[in-house]
């Protein structure tokens, strides 16, 4: 683990892997990075894989709640791509929530045993939510059309916190996106259907990049 100084506060940080600079940020509200890590290390024979707690969250540091917006994410995102030196990142986002009381439905096929191990280090913090009070007004739809990168969308068929239905609207507002559903998975594909997941990321890394 390693920490960066950046709008004043500190990010926890880890990373692994070599190749094009990827951000990996977590999902829940208050969760971190260690349900996704090492579960993504696959990848890093493509990506060098940055996982982070976003301020606020995990080991990262507690700003003052009034800073936990999404913009001040945002920047925060730059700025440590700015302190590690990157000039080009990919980024891998998954969720935005997760709430421990209705985990088995965030899979297709529950398995207890698994689910344990995804959260058994994860360090839950409730200030992390602080910025929950930005969801009941946050649409940027309209925007989507301003996003020109080359952009991978990939969403499990039972996905109920980020269906199908969503992930089309994404790649109608994206021009430059691909989705890819994944039949047997549900919010997620990353552990369900591993090896598939871990082949349409490296295919499309090698495609886009």
């Amino acid at each position: 683990m390693s920490m960066a100084s950046v709008n004043e506060t500190e990010l926890d940080y880890v990373t692994v892997g070599d190749g094009l600079p990827c951000l990996v940020m977590h999902g829940g509200l208050g969760f971190d990075h260690t349900y996704l890590h090492p579960w993504l290390d696959p990848l890093g024979d493509t990506l060098k894989l940055v996982y982070y707690d976003h301020r606020g969250n995990g080991r990262s540091g507690r700003p003052d709640k009034e800073t936990m917006t999404h913009a001040q994410f945002a920047a925060d995102v730059d700025a440590l791509s700015s302190h590690l030196g990157f000039d080009k990142v990919a980024v891998i986002g998954h969720s935005y929530g997760g709430f421990i009381i209705i985990w088995p439905l965030y899979f297709k096929t529950f398995n207890a045993d698994i689910a344990h191990r995804l959260l058994e280090n994860s360090i839950i913090n409730a200030s992390g939510g602080a910025c929950e009070g930005e969801l009941s007004a946050y649409n940027v739809v309209s925007r989507l059309g301003e996003i020109h990168r080359p952009t991978l969308i990939l969403v499990g068929r039972d996905d109920f916190i980020c269906p199908p239905s969503q992930a089309h609207i994404l790649r109608n507002g994206i021009t430059n996106s691909e989705l890819v559903i994944f039949e047997n998975s549900g919010h997620l594909p990353y552990v369900e259907e591993a090896e598939a997941f871990f082949d349409t990321v490296r295919d499309w890394i090698k495609r886009t990049t």
